[in-house]
């Protein structure tokens, strides 16, 4: 490599290799990242993807190999080290002091101080608003973290790193949460960064965002590196071929399949949240719901199943009204609720695979004193492990040290151990890669097939549109058009997102 070549050199990580007990997580591992570039890092859940940048951020140290950061060697980097050198993660799971402002959060360990050494809160209230009004993200700096959607608590995560004198900003997964305009708005605000030489890692497994924000790409594989190049030289299918060592299944092609009405709500309003939301799902259907950020859609899946109250409205199941005014009142009518935030509530990920799967129905494994019957408990874990391929050394292993396209399948194994009726999905391959993404899309097929009826809310557009049957869009707390699935194109939801086109029902 040439002098003026080393110049534009930022990161090059050289012969890293990292062992667990049982496991080569890296084998050898060598990368280039050159300043100013947005440098994509995929691969398969497992792939050695965290535990690379967990090594670049500092979090773990290597058995051999050296980093080479702005033109000095290191053998290995402490999370101070990297912090100094101007390297900051953002990570999927996002920590927050949920008592503090949104501005405090968003500087905090770095907030402004006066002559004295004391908080400056003017200043700091000023810095916050500037960097959110640069996200083009309205959120109120006052307002509790704790008080804030996934979704905005991400935005804030990644605003607090932009604004920290960042050299190198690794993104992981930054986006399962966010809106088509919302992941543009983002993508914007990297380009224009990347253009005054700050340098991002980003790890996705949406590949259309890849090939839309990143200059350059890198694919690990079962700990090595398959592939790693300009991003103009190769396409998606061969992207995936790279990830996962062969040809994908074509995407799943769905037939119409409805049948009669199985849940239908009328006039359901829910305290400024949303109002007269009414419609009607069908056996055998996947019904998509759609908006942008604060347009109600998450707000009335939640209501829908106990979690918020409703002000007025009725909800029919089978034709009859049911009440609803809490999640075991969704389970007694058979209605499943798949979060969108399956870490902290849907799953206890201290606990084994078998006791997760058998969570909501503990009663059906428990003999007439209370005691479990370890028989069937373990039949039943079983059961689905084989059913949903889920990727796991035993049913006994604990969830948390599973991929997150496993830890998927067991939420989403505890739901269909319920037998439920109408399945309430959030992001349901939010985080996966693309392999577990196609099973859980083929699973879900597989379910309406066999009558089951799901509720879609995905800010995946490319899975909504794939998925869905018909497809209703909010704005602003309300339903404001309802597409066949024919008619479904991303232009149109936008439009009808942003309030553009007229109500149509």
């Amino acid at each position: 490599m040439n002098q003026k070549s080393k110049e534009k050199m930022l990161l090059e990580v050289k012969n890293i290799n990292k062992n667990f007990p049982g496991v080569k997580a890296l084998d050898d591992v060598s990368l280039s990242v050159q300043r100013g570039e947005v440098h994509g890092l995929v691969g398969k859940n497992g792939a050695g993807k965290s535990t690379l940048i967990k090594i670049i951020s500092g979090l773990y140290t290597p058995e051999e190999g050296e980093i080479i950061f702005d033109g000095r060697k290191y053998q290995k980097l402490t999370p101070g080290d990297a912090r100094a050198l101007g390297i900051q993660l953002v990570p999927q799971e996002q920590q927050f002091q949920p008592y503090l402002s949104v501005a405090e959060n968003l500087f905090i360990g770095s907030w402004p101080t006066n002559s004295i050494g004391s908080v400056n809160f003017k200043e700091m209230k000023k810095k916050a608003k500037e960097a959110l009004a640069q996200l083009g993200i309205n959120i109120p700096i006052e307002r509790m973290a704790g008080d804030l959607p996934l979704v905005q608590r991400q935005i804030i995560a990644i605003a607090r790193a932009i604004f920290m004198d960042s050299k190198l900003i690794i993104l992981d997964e930054p986006t399962p949460s966010l809106t088509a305009t919302e992941t543009e708005i983002l993508f914007r605000f990297v380009r224009e960064l990347a253009k005054k030489g700050i340098t991002f890692i980003y790890i996705s497994h949406y590949l259309s965002e890849v090939f839309s924000v990143c200059d350059s790409v890198t694919v690990l594989r079962n700990g090595k590196i398959v592939h790693s190049g300009q991003i103009s030289d190769i396409n998606g299918s061969q992207l995936v071929e790279f990830m996962i060592g062969k040809v994908i299944d074509k995407a799943l092609q769905r037939e119409s399949r409805k049948g009669d009405v199985v849940l239908q709500v009328e006039n359901l309003c829910s305290y400024d949240r949303f109002t007269h939301i009414a419609f009607s799902l069908h056996k055998g259907e996947i019904l998509g719901l759609t908006g942008l950020l604060g347009c109600g859609a998450f707000d009335f899946a939640k209501s829908l199943i106990g979690l918020y109250p409703l002000e007025k409205g009725q909800i029919l199941k089978d034709g009859k009204v049911i009440k609803i005014l809490n999640p075991k009142d969704a389970y007694n009518h058979k209605i499943a609720f798949l979060p969108d935030d399956r870490r902290s509530i849907g799953l206890v990920i201290q606990l084994p695979v078998d006791s997760n799967i058998n969570l909501s129905t503990l009663a059906k494994t428990t003999n007439r004193f209370g005691f479990i019957r370890e028989g069937a408990f373990r039949d039943v874990a079983k059961k689905y492990v084989h059913l949903l391929r889920i990727d796991t050394p035993t049913i006994i292993q604990e969830v948390r040290y599973l991929s997150g396209g496993n830890q998927q399948k067991v939420v989403v194994s505890r739901l269909l151990n319920t037998s439920p009726d109408v399945l309430v999905m959030l992001d349901p391959t939010a985080g996966i890669d693309v392999e577990a993404k196609a099973e859980i899309h083929r699973l879900m097929d597989d379910l309406t097939k066999a009558g089951m009826a799901i509720l879609l809310l995905s800010t995946d557009m490319d899975e909504l549109l794939a998925l869905s049957d018909r497809v209703l869009v909010m704005h602003q707390g309300r339903i404001v058009k309802e597409f066949s699935h024919k008619e479904a194109y991303i232009k149109k939801i936008l439009e009808a997102s942003e309030g553009v086109l007229e109500v149509s029902r």
